[in-house]
């Protein structure tokens, strides 16, 4: 493998302001690749991005179809990438540049690109623009294998897929760390027990079910309060959420925060007691990940697919429908000590399994060389 050594001029396509882009890509910087970024939205500015702003009215929408095309072959041209590795397999972005790229291509699915039938979102036109990029695709990587089998379901080919599972990064996501400026930041008592949901307000994260049994369990202790990420939030839901809070009498009990700061998170995770999320559909979720390595015990909806990375020793399993079992399980996370501290332990165990983040990004580096040589 000659290029084992070689420094990699990298073009990454995806939403630089996504925190899974900025964690994917700044694992491949710190080992001394050359990144460019090709975006819809800014991100924090670490690496080259290029923005391609998107339209505004149906005219412009047609124009910018044209209009990107031959952006981005004009960008691929200048910039004479070795690898163009495009995350999220959906939309017209990722589908010129997985068309037109000369070099290889790996394509990162994460969920919702690939899970149709589950999300129901997707127009004629988007599923085919991801079966043409999954097509053109030298190397096809996601976090679980459950994925992976959906793509096979999509494009019945033989091309190279891997797991990767990205991991986390040690130096960022630990625990016992001090959230005293968060608690004031937020009007927490130390006192108070919290729960916090990492995901944003859309109707597949059922946050008003997560609601509907916070107001349960504070019938037995109105020190619990919930804290709820508004990231990338769906409006008409997040109205009814608001509704919600209010005819609960909730308004002191649920904080709805602002996007949090991917730097940030890991404060958020050591200031809760319980982390929760019962997506109706989903991959993998990083956070996951992320909580364990803070300290902090998850709760998740009952999706199969989970148990491919963990089981009922590492997390509470519930139906994201049933308000009395998420109740109850949030109950015995908060005053059963002994159940905590198994699951927070395991979680640790876990991590140097499958969360080792230097391994995993070797993983992904490996993949890049491979391809180089073959072509």
């Amino acid at each position: 493998m000659q290029n084992k050594k070689k420094q990699l001029n990298i073009c990454i396509v995806g939403d630089a302001s996504s925190p899974h882009i900025q964690n994917r890509t700044e694992c491949l910087f710190e080992k001394g690749h050359k990144i460019t970024i090709l975006t819809p939205k800014q991100g924090l500015r670490m690496f080259d991005e290029i923005l391609i702003n998107p339209p505004k009215t149906l005219i412009s929408k047609l124009l910018y179809k044209y209009k990107i095309f031959f952006q981005i072959k004009n960008i691929l041209k200048k910039l004479q990438p070795d690898i163009v590795h495009i995350h999220y397999a959906c939309g017209f972005q990722a589908l010129a540049a997985a068309v037109l790229s000369k070099c290889p291509v790996v394509v990162t699915v994460m969920g919702g690109d690939i899970l149709f039938n589950e999300r129901r979102s997707h127009t004629f036109t988007q599923r085919l623009a991801t079966k043409i990029i999954l097509k053109h695709a030298d190397f096809i990587t996601a976090k679980s294998f459950y994925l992976l089998s959906e793509v096979k379901k999509i494009i019945k080919s033989n091309c190279k897929t891997a797991r990767i599972i990205w991991g986390v990064k040690p130096s960022l996501f630990f625990s016992r760390m001090n959230v005293q400026n968060l608690r004031a930041k937020l009007n927490i008592k130390e006192t108070d027990r919290v729960i916090f949901c990492p995901r944003g307000l859309k109707t597949i994260h059922n946050i008003d079910n997560i609601i509907k049994a916070v107001f349960e369990v504070r019938k037995r202790d109105t020190s619990v309060k919930l804290v709820v990420s508004r990231f990338n939030p769906d409006e008409e839901y997040s109205s009814y959420i608001q509704s919600l809070i209010d005819s609960l009498a909730l308004k002191d009990a649920v904080i709805l925060v602002d996007k949090i700061e991917y730097k940030d998170m890991p404060l958020y995770y050591n200031l809760a007691d319980a982390s929760i999320s019962i997506s109706s559909t989903d991959g993998f979720p990083h956070f996951i990940m992320e909580s364990m390595a803070c300290g902090t015990p998850n709760i998740i909806s009952n999706l199969e697919r989970y148990r491919e990375f963990v089981s009922s020793d590492d997390v509470i399993f519930v139906d994201s429908t049933k308000i009395k079992m998420i109740a109850d399980s949030i109950s015995k996370l908060l005053w059963t000590n002994e159940f905590r501290a198994k699951l927070i332990d395991n979680g640790f165990s876990l991590l140097k399994q499958i969360g080792h983040y230097e391994r995993e990004t070797e993983k992904v580096q490996g993949i890049y060389y491979e391809l180089i040589d073959v072509r």
